[in-house]
């Protein structure tokens, strides 16, 4: 079965083959290893890394994913929820290594701070945006304003991120709203509207 046919799997088909054991075991851990190396290239595209070391954090990756499998719920599909736990788990391992600023370990701390209303109770959903979240701000921006976005996300000054991005405050706020534009269309096109980046969020 080729790997593009495990992504539509259903979601009890998933953990059950990957709760198996022999054959079919390793057939979809294969299948969930070429899923999850292909979201991690794409993730972390940005960062140079070479293929030896993609296959290192897949694996890692993977092994987290199959360590948490009690811990999936069902409410999100497998897929996303795989690949959120891939990408904490490979953005670990870089931390380890140290990861430039304006990167996707930057991302993933801007989106990563639990907003103080959220329902604890919708943890799968909330793991939903924020993995398109991290794909459209790592796919869908520039470098430009990947680097402002995550500037605004993480606190900084107008005056201070404009000067650091070497632009003034006018071309800053022009720079943000088109990349809001983009991150909008994209979540759109992941299916997410605006109402549910806010509910999962706690906005």
């Amino acid at each position: 079965m080729p790997p593009t046919a495990g992504a539509r799997r259903s979601n009890d088909a998933w953990v059950q083959a990957l709760r198996s054991t022999g054959p079919e075991a390793t057939i979809v851990q294969g299948e969930l290893q070429a899923l999850v190396r292909g979201a991690l290239g794409k993730a972390l595209g940005a960062q140079g890394i070479d293929d030896a070391t993609l296959d290192d954090l897949t694996q890692i990756a993977v092994l987290q994913i199959l360590q948490k499998l009690e811990r999936f719920e069902g409410r999100s599909r497998f897929t996303t929820w795989a690949y959120s736990v891939a990408l904490r788990a490979a953005l670990t391992e870089l931390r380890k290594a140290g990861v430039a600023p304006g990167s996707t370990e930057d991302s993933a701390a801007a989106l990563d701070v639990e907003a103080p209303d959220a329902d604890p109770g919708r943890p799968a959903e909330r793991e939903e945006v924020v993995a398109a979240l991290h794909r459209a701000i790592e796919e869908d921006l520039t470098e430009k304003q990947r680097a402002a976005i995550l500037g605004e996300l993480s606190g900084r000054a107008p005056g201070d991120l404009a000067h650091e991005l070497g632009t003034n405050r006018n071309a800053l706020y022009k720079l943000l709203f088109d990349a809001r534009g983009r991150l909008r269309d994209a979540l759109e096109a992941a299916g997410i509207s605006d109402d549910e980046v806010r509910e999962a969020f706690g906005l």
